[in-house]
């Protein structure tokens, strides 16, 4: 079976992060091969091609320039004739309206990966209905019942997003290397948080939670995420200013992008992302887990399907009072911190083992094409 997903390429985030993973495997799994197709280069690009797989060039495309979609269009289309693909995966609405005509043209079965909520009235997703997908598969059961809103009648199945363990590395030696290099002591206790700048990502509301617990000496947290767009960069900026306004000096570090993020994981004690709106899934919260982080987020969403109480902590609405009594509870417990991480550990496994993830994927596939 011959796969092309296809998708944009020009940021990075969780999808980006799945379609790695499904590449970094796909040579563990028989009767798979897997090819992509981007609009952009950028990070994606580069770490597909690290990979060894097949990347093909679509063309900056921009719904602005009429001409940059004909050009776009016509790769495609040249690209499908040309070569012996099975089935197509768009993973946006922004693609399926863009190609999606193109993919039907040629007569291949249109996958629509969603990775998003879908509200139905964007132009994006108004733009994308014109090309139905045969099929649907959705990142959480969140995710689901809008799509079976917007597409009534499609067949659909739930996949959670494979999620790569972190390498083997001697987490002590990490550990240590890592918090010497940032200059915090081993008996403080981390917060972490790694996510887009973004607002509904809540960095404010740890802010504003940390605040009030100046008074705890044990506590430094870091936040990991590079503004790759214009109004990230003035939410970064704004973000740093806020956490001095507080008073939180030196005890709160935004470090910006990092490729190290599996180490700043071992380095840390506590993951939090606090969401302001639900997320449809929440690959950072796996990879904590992974790590032996016990983590504390926002109930809702598919961090409901993620989050257990018996791996970490949702509090009932984004607000900082309910985040203060949280942080102060697993600040001063290693042992809940312990008995937490191990069980996230295993949670994670379950939900996202890659080997296991890309395994329904190709069965949910045969079963489309038989």
């Amino acid at each position: 079976m011959r796969i092309l997903h296809i998708y944009s390429g020009n940021l990075f985030g969780g999808i980006e992060t799945t379609l790695l993973t499904f590449a970094a495997i796909q040579s563990e799994i028989s009767d798979f091969e897997q090819e992509f197709a981007l609009c952009f280069p950028g990070r994606l690009w580069s770490e597909l091609t690290a990979l060894n797989v097949q990347v093909h060039d679509l063309g900056k495309t921009n719904w602005r320039y009429p001409h940059t979609l004909i050009s776009s269009r016509s790769r495609l289309e040249d690209l499908l004739k040309k070569s012996f693909f099975d089935i197509v995966i768009c993973h946006s609405p922004w693609i399926i309206g863009i190609f999606g005509s193109i993919i039907h043209k040629v007569g291949l079965p249109l996958v629509f990966w969603a990775h998003d909520f879908l509200t139905g009235k964007s132009w994006v997703e108004l733009t994308a209905f014109r090309s139905k997908p045969e099929w649907v598969i959705c990142n959480s059961r969140y995710t689901l019942k809008s799509v079976q809103e917007q597409y009534p009648g499609v067949r659909t199945e739930v996949i959670y997003c494979p999620v790569r363990k972190p390498p083997l590395l001697d987490p002590r030696a990490v550990r240590k290397r890592v918090r010497e290099n940032l200059k915090i002591s081993e008996s403080a206790v981390v917060l972490f948080q790694a996510s887009r700048m973004e607002k509904s990502k809540g960095h404010s509301l740890v802010l504003e939670a940390l605040s009030e617990l100046k008074d705890s000496p044990e506590w430094v947290a870091l936040f990991a995420g590079g503004a790759q767009r214009g109004h990230e960069k003035t939410y970064f900026d704004q973000m740093v200013r806020y956490s001095h306004q507080l008073g939180l000096g030196e005890r709160v570090q935004f470090l910006g992008q990092r490729s190290d993020v599996s180490e700043l994981l071992l380095a840390s004690d506590v993951f939090i992302q606090p969401n302001l709106m639900p997320e449809t899934f929440g690959i950072s919260f796996i990879e904590a887990m992974y790590a032996g982080l016990p983590t504390v987020g926002v109930a809702g969403g598919g961090v409901d399907e993620i989050v257990t109480e018996e791996a970490g902590i949702l509090i009932s609405k984004p607000q900082s009072e309910l985040l203060v009594p949280v942080l102060k509870e697993l600040i001063g417990s290693s042992e809940k911190r312990a008995v937490l991480g191990q069980n996230g550990k295993i949670r994670a496994d379950q939900l996202s083992n890659p080997i296991q993830q890309l395994l329904k994927t190709r069965d949910f596939l045969k079963v489309c094409l038989s």
